[in-house]
């Protein structure tokens, strides 16, 4: 279903104030159906799981992002192939008001590093295969990680984030100009290209 057909069947027709502005009213009108069937991929723990039980999760979450100092317009790095925490995260941080930022990771190494640098985030949510060459690699330094793999020296699992959702506060209302996520693709020449996209644009 398309965004506007989407916001025409909600009979929304307000400003959307979250890139969860439309999720939302989805899970209070479906709430126990299946949202997200994993049931073919065996790296992961999840099988169906209900837009109740997404919220929920993805609720810990952002009390976790939260306790670590993610806030209103902090950049989040998401370097995640399509899993269950991968959409978590996207609804966590768009929850807190905080910005994800996605890098093409069929770039090069040299450009995917430069695109970590560029996107000024702070956290950094990946995976082992990534993670493990931290040391190594001084792009990385800076930023607090969390795999959701593996666990390594300065780098706890993703899972050991999650808190009562009871502990997050309620979400964060921005206007439909402000960025809401970040994506970095391969530029025709230099340094990858970073585009910005509004709450507004994300939700047309």
């Amino acid at each position: 279903m398309k965004i506007e057909d989407m916001r025409l069947h909600l009979k929304l027709n307000e400003n959307p104030t979250s890139g969860n502005y439309y999720v939302d009213e989805i899970i209070n009108q479906l709430g126990d159906k299946i949202a997200l069937d994993f049931s073919d991929i065996t790296s992961t723990n999840y099988n169906e799981i209900s837009f109740h039980q997404f919220r929920e999760e993805s609720l810990s979450y952002a009390a976790g992002l939260q306790s670590i100092g993610v806030k209103e317009n902090t950049r989040v790095l998401l370097l995640l192939p399509v899993s269950p925490e991968l959409f978590f995260l996207i609804y966590a941080t768009f929850h807190l008001g905080a910005i994800p930022v996605f890098i093409d990771t069929t770039m090069d190494r040299n450009k995917i590093l430069a695109g970590i640098i560029d996107s000024k985030a702070k956290y950094l949510f990946s995976v082992d295969s990534l993670l493990k060459f931290k040391l190594m690699l001084p792009q990385l330094w800076f930023l607090k990680t969390y795999s959701v793999d593996k666990a390594r020296f300065s780098t706890p699992l993703l899972h050991k984030l999650k808190l009562n959702a009871l502990n997050i506060e309620s979400r964060a209302q921005r206007d439909k100009t402000e960025t809401a996520l970040i994506s970095f693709s391969s530029g025709s020449t230099g340094r990858p290209k970073g585009v910005n996209r509004t709450i507004d644009l994300l939700l047309r």
